[in-house]
């Protein structure tokens, strides 16, 4: 049987010289139990499983935080928290099954709920909140009826529940393997501003969220080349790392953008192209004057050896804030 491996948080910023893209590893810390974190305005929040429920760290500077939270059905309890973001002091946690934001001060104190508003997708990844309303990620999954296919459905959602991108629509049979083939959406926003890729091609529209309407204002896109899926070598990578994969329909060539984040003028991505290596690539795009800005190469970030789109996981094990890169990635038991 295998051991749970240690999950260690890495975190690096990145250094502009002469042109030229580096990162510099400050710290680390390790956890026993599985983390989501997020990050912004300067801070990193971390989420712990504990035996009782969950403790929340936060990060700022030279100094750390660290509070807990009870696992129940209380106001200021959790059952299944999903990531989250600071805005203003406050720092705001998704609870998927509760379908409500939990909002707490920096100290840890309760200050409230935030419920979201039906349709609530089945599963939802915080990206941020624009005049008071949160913006997700969303997935909707309907199960058909006997002898009917399932419905999948990928959407950007300004909560009132309604979608500001749409994305594609794809079907399954019922007990049969999910269709991974299929075109999803990558999205990072910040500052009013939406990044926005489709995992079938390296390119990323950049633009601002008007109402319920999408502006693109940028578009970045790179030439890569295709790397045939092999679920032989994949499995190799599992064997080391956890999770599993899962039992799915897949493409015929591996994506070629595992996860994106946008900050400021810098829009950092996350590629495929060393994933066989253990290797994940970063590139770096200063994205109003489309310029790259270069690459560097890390360890393989938590559970990108799935190969699938990063919002399909609780979250992507990555994040830009400024002038640092924040990763997540699996560490042997030793």
């Amino acid at each position: 049987m295998k051991k749970l491996a240690l999950f260690g948080l890495i975190l690096s910023f990145y250094s502009l010289l002469y042109g030229a893209f580096h990162l510099k590893k400050q710290k680390e810390y390790a956890f026993l139990q599985e983390v989501n974190f997020f990050v912004g305005e300067g801070k990193l929040g971390v989420i712990e499983g504990t035996k009782k429920g969950f403790a929340l760290h936060i990060f700022v500077e030279n100094y750390q935080r660290k509070f807990f939270l009870r696992r129940g059905e209380g106001p200021a309890e959790l059952l299944l928290p999903a990531g989250g973001f600071f805005k203003k002091q406050r720092i705001y946690i998704l609870d998927r099954k509760k379908r409500s934001f939990l909002i707490f001060n920096e100290k840890g104190k309760f200050q409230g709920s935030l419920p979201l508003t039906p349709p609530h997708p089945r599963g939802a990844y915080p990206l941020g909140i624009l005049n008071g309303k949160p913006v997700l990620l969303g997935f909707m999954f309907r199960h058909g009826e006997k002898g009917q296919r399932g419905v999948f459905t990928q959407d950007i959602i300004l909560f009132d529940g309604k979608a500001i991108v749409k994305g594609e629509t794809s079907r399954w049979e019922v007990g049969g393997k999910i269709n991974f083939a299929r075109d999803f959406l990558l999205a990072s926003f910040e500052g009013g501003k939406l990044a926005l890729a489709h995992n079938r091609k390296y390119k990323v529209e950049i633009g601002k969220l008007s109402g319920k309407n999408f502006l693109p204002i940028s578009k970045i896109e790179k030439h890569t080349p295709r790397i045939p899926w092999s679920e032989k070598k994949l499995r190799e990578l599992e064997a080391e790392i956890l999770p599993q994969p899962m039992e799915a329909e897949h493409p015929k060539y591996l994506p070629p953008i595992f996860a994106i984040s946008l900050s400021g003028d810098y829009l950092a991505v996350v590629s495929n192209e060393k994933i066989l290596e253990k290797t994940s690539v970063i590139d770096l795009w200063n994205w109003p004057q489309k310029k790259y800005l270069g690459k560097a190469n890390i360890p393989l970030i938590y559970a990108q050896h799935l190969a699938l789109p990063s919002p399909m996981l609780r979250f992507s094990g990555f994040a830009l804030d400024g002038r640092f890169l924040y990763t997540l990635h699996y560490k042997k038991q030793t």
